[in-house]
C-alpha cells in the first residue's frame, strides 16, 4: 500500500512523480493535500475526476486543520483489507521508434529479473533515458542489458530523438491534460500584503534599485548625522549578512549575490566618507570575525590597538567592532565543539 501526499496548490509539479509511482501497480492511494491554499489561489480541483484520470483513488485533505484526514485512514484500512487487482496504467505515451526500444528493454528486464511486466515497462524507461541510474548500478545489470542499452540510444540518436529529453517532455505533457481535465479556475482570493510586498521586494531588478535606494537615503542621514554610527553597524549586518541569507533560503541566489556585492561597496562608500580608510579596515574586521568566528575586534584588542596608534579606532569603528564580537562569539557557542577557553573570556570584557 502506498500513499502519496499531493500538494493540490502546485498540482502539475507533484503529479509527475506521483505518475511514476502508479505506474508501478501497487496499491495506491493519493491524499491531495492542502486544496484549501490550491482554492485561494483560485484552483478548484474536483477530485473524482483526478482519480478517474489517475485509476487510484483520490482524497482532498487539510493536515493543518486535519479536515479529510479521518476519511483517509478509513480509506487505507478498506483497501488493505479488501485487496484488489490494479489495472495497469503508463501515462507516459511513448509514440514511435521509442516506444519500441523501451518494450524490447522491457522484455529483456521482465525475463533477465523475473520481473513483473509494469516493474520492467518502468525500469526500462529510467535505465535508458537515465544515464546515472544505470552508471550507478551497472554492477547489478548484466553486460548484455548494459549493450542493449547503448544500441537503443544509438538507435534514438540516429533518428534524431532526444532520449534524455523526450520521456519527461511526453511525460509533462499528459500530466498538463490530466491537471486541466480536474481543475476548474475560479477568482483567486484577495493577494496577502506580504506575498505583494514579496513579488516587488525580492524582483532582481526593482528590488536591487529599492534596496539601493535605500541604502543612499541612509548613507544621507549618516552624513548628516555623524552621531548616528550606530545605525551603520546595523545597516552592515543588515545588508551583508541577513538580506542575502534570506534570499538564498528562497532560491534566489543571483539578487543575493548583487545585494552583498551593492551593500558591501555602498557601506564602504560610507565609511569612507564619514570616518576615513580605517573604518574600511573594521569593516573588514566584521566579515573576517564573521566567517572565522574570531574575536579580532573584541574590547580587549581595541585598547591594546589604542595604546600603540593613538587616534586609530573611530566612533563608527567602534560599533562595527561590537556587532563583529557579539557575532563571532555567538559563532562560537552554537557550535557543538565551543569550549571555555582564553578566547573566550574576549568576549565578556
Amino acid at each position: 500500500m502506498i500513499v502519496i501526499v499531493v500538494d493540490a496548490s502546485n498540482l502539475q509539479r507533484n503529479l509527475y512523480y506521483a505518475t511514476q509511482v502508479v505506474e508501478l501497480g501497487h496499491p495506491t492511494i493519493i491524499a491531495l493535500n492542502m486544496v484549501d491554499v490550491a482554492e485561494a489561489n483560485g484552483h478548484r480541483i474536483d477530485d473524482t475526476k483526478l482519480a478517474e484520470a489517475l485509476g487510484v483513488p483520490v482524497l482532498p485533505v487539510v493536515a493543518t486543520t486535519g479536515q479529510g484526514v479521518p476519511e483517509l485512514r478509513a480509506k487505507v484500512f478498506a483497501m488493505i483489507q479488501n485487496a484488489t487487482e490494479v489495472k495497469p496504467q503508463l501515462f507516459c505515451q511513448l509514440p514511435g521508434l521509442f516506444r519500441i526500444e523501451a518494450t524490447g528493454l522491457a522484455d529483456l528486464l521482465a525475463a533477465t529479473f523475473k520481473e513483473r511486466r509494469l516493474q520492467a515497462t518502468a525500469e526500462a524507461l529510467l535505465i535508458l533515458s537515465n544515464e546515472k541510474a544505470l552508471a550507478s548500478s551497472s554492477s547489478h545489470y548484466p553486460p548484455k542489458i548494459q549493450e542493449a542499452v547503448a544500441a537503443a540510444r544509438r538507435r534514438l540518436e540516429a533518428a534524431r530523438i532526444d532520449w534524455r529529453a523526450a520521456p519527461i517532455e511526453w511525460r509533462y505533457a499528459r500530466v498538463a491534460e490530466i491537471q486541466n481535465s480536474a481543475t476548474t479556475e475560479i477568482a483567486a482570493a484577495a493577494e496577502p500584503l506580504s506575498d505583494k510586498l514579496d513579488r516587488v521586494l525580492t524582483h532582481k531588478v526593482w528590488g536591487t534599485l529599492i534596496f539601493v535606494a535605500l541604502t543612499w537615503g541612509v548613507a544621507v542621514f549618516l552624513a548628516i548625522n555623524k552621531v548616528a554610527s550606530a545605525y551603520l553597524a546595523v545597516l552592515v549586518t543588515v545588508s551583508i549578512l541577513v538580506v542575502p541569507r534570506a534570499l538564498l533560503r528562497r532560491g534566489r541566489a543571483v539578487l543575493a549575490a548583487r545585494v552583498f556585492v551593492a551593500g558591501g561597496a555602498l557601506c564602504a562608500t560610507i565609511l569612507v566618507l564619514l570616518g576615513g580608510e580605517k573604518n574600511v579596515a573594521s569593516l573588514g574586521q566584521l566579515t573576517a570575525a564573521v566567517i572565522t568566528g574570531s574575536p579580532s575586534t573584541s574590547p580587549s584588542h581595541r585598547k591594546r590597538c589604542a595604546a600603540t596608534s593613538p587616534g586609530s579606532i573611530t566612533p563608527i569603528g567602534e560599533s562595527i567592532g561590537a556587532v563583529a564580537t557579539a557575532i563571532s562569539c555567538v559563532v562560537r557557542r552554537s557550535g557543538s565543539s565551543w569550549k571555555p577557553s582564553s578566547s573566550a573570556t574576549m568576549c565578556t570584557d
